[in-house]
């Protein structure tokens, strides 16, 4: 059983390669991971995406992710979404301003499973994102960020 799983982890991570718009060497891209618009992926080196990992990058704005970084089961990565605003009530859903922001995250970043990272976020390297977080800001390098909206939990070791 695992030849197999080795066989088509190395189909997935070939076909992948072919349609970001870079990657590194050294990739492990489950074959459950969902990527929409590759073309505006960048891929550094060995990177991880595991099963149930969702990369969303809209037409106009990319999602970059640095060497070594490893994005945890069923995490999420968008860079597009619906603008909240609360002054206006009554606003229909369609009716509603869309956003759409890159997503950076830098070398040696570990994403938990679950997390959620929302447009416009860029993750300093070696940041840890805790499991089921939502990250809606910036997240200083060097730190582990956790909770719905993510909060400096403690400074990491480089």
């Amino acid at each position: 059983m695992g030849i197999v799983n080795s066989f088509f982890q190395r189909i997935s991570c070939l076909y992948w390669r072919l349609r970001l718009h870079s990657c590194g060497s050294n990739p492990i891209i489950d074959r459950a991971v969902n990527i929409y618009n590759p073309q505006n992926i960048s891929l550094g080196h060995e990177v991880t995406l595991n099963a149930g990992v969702k990369l969303q990058a809209s037409q106009d704005a990319t999602i970059d992710l640095g060497d070594g970084v490893v994005v945890s089961y069923n995490a999420i990565i968008l860079t597009a979404g619906l603008h909240v605003d609360v002054k206006k009530r009554g606003i229909h859903r369609r009716d509603r301003e869309h956003i759409s922001d890159p997503v950076i995250i830098k070398n040696q970043v570990w994403i938990g499973a679950n997390a959620i990272i929302l447009p416009g976020v860029i993750i300093g390297q070696g940041a840890v994102i805790a499991a089921g977080s939502v990250v809606t800001e910036n997240v200083q390098a060097y730190t582990l960020v956790g909770g719905v909206p993510a909060k400096l939990i403690k400074r990491v070791d480089e």
